[in-house]
């Protein structure tokens, strides 16, 4: 009995052997250390957004267009001073986000903790740490939020407003009425093309008639003509009736004179 029991706490004491020895340590963003860094990064990008330094038209312009080789030595220049890689790309939408939202948001003042210094709550996995700095607008709160991955690269830095329940519900309205308007003015639009094609054949039907109709006009006025110069003029006397007769046919073909053809001889058909 005595061994029976040994050997089953012999089992138990490897089985939790086991089962520490696989568990798995935090990821390196999770550390205590990364923390504060994050934290140090952080709060010295949301001082740089707040301080006016990009109210400059020509340095937004300058990021805004900077090349890819341009974005990339600034994010190894900021890693080299930080240990954090932001380029040029990243901060360009930084500082737009942030010059976007700083309207709703008016005079800003960044939260601290009891010791004084800016509140930032992080939250990390293994992939990434998502660090939230927390703004008192004089008209709206916000929160600036950073995203960084495992590797220290910043992808993200944004601005966001806080808006109230009324004024979130007022906004997804406008939202909303935004994209039903655009739907009808659309469906109206694709209904006035349709219409359209359908008019177009008549059109084309219409103009066919037309030509139809001078044509026989033509004949017919001719035919009148022939038949009147008959009872009138002599068959010997022929110049006047080629005369009329070119002359309608240059009116069919839509010419002012009849020098591209000439009415050689006439032949009356009994």
């Amino acid at each position: 009995m005595r061994k029976k029991i040994g050997l089953y706490l012999l089992t138990l004491i490897c089985l939790m052997s086991l089962s520490a020895c696989g568990t798995k340590e935090p990821a390196r963003i999770q550390s205590e250390e990364s923390a504060a860094q994050i934290k140090n990064v952080t709060e010295n990008i949301a001082l740089m957004l707040s301080s006016g330094d990009f109210e400059s038209p020509e340095y937004i312009a300058t990021l805004d267009n900077s090349t890819d080789y341009e974005s990339e030595t600034m994010g190894e220049n900021f890693r080299r001073y930080t240990g954090f890689y932001l380029d040029a790309k990243t901060l360009s939408k930084a500082v737009h986000s942030y010059q976007d939202s700083i309207a709703d948001i008016g005079d800003p003042v960044f939260e601290n903790n009891a010791d004084g210094k800016m509140r930032i709550d992080i939250k990390a996995d293994e992939k990434e740490a998502i660090a939230t700095v927390y703004i008192d607008g004089s008209i709206h709160d916000g929160t600036i939020e950073l995203i960084v991955d495992d590797n220290f690269v910043i992808n993200s830095v944004t601005t966001n407003v806080k808006l109230t329940l009324s004024e979130s519900m007022k906004k997804a309205g406008m939202n909303t009425m935004i994209g039903m308007g655009t739907v009808f003015v659309m469906l109206i639009v694709i209904s006035f093309v349709i219409s359209a094609m359908g008019i177009i054949p008549k059109l084309q039907n219409s103009k066919n008639k037309k030509s139809e109709d001078t044509e026989k006009s033509v004949e017919k006025t001719i035919a009148s003509i022939v038949e009147r110069e008959e009872s009138s003029v002599p068959e010997s006397d022929d110049t006047e009736l080629a005369a009329v007769i070119a002359a309608a046919v240059a009116a069919f073909e839509g010419s002012v004179n009849t020098d591209g053809f000439v009415v050689r001889s006439i032949r009356r058909i009994r």
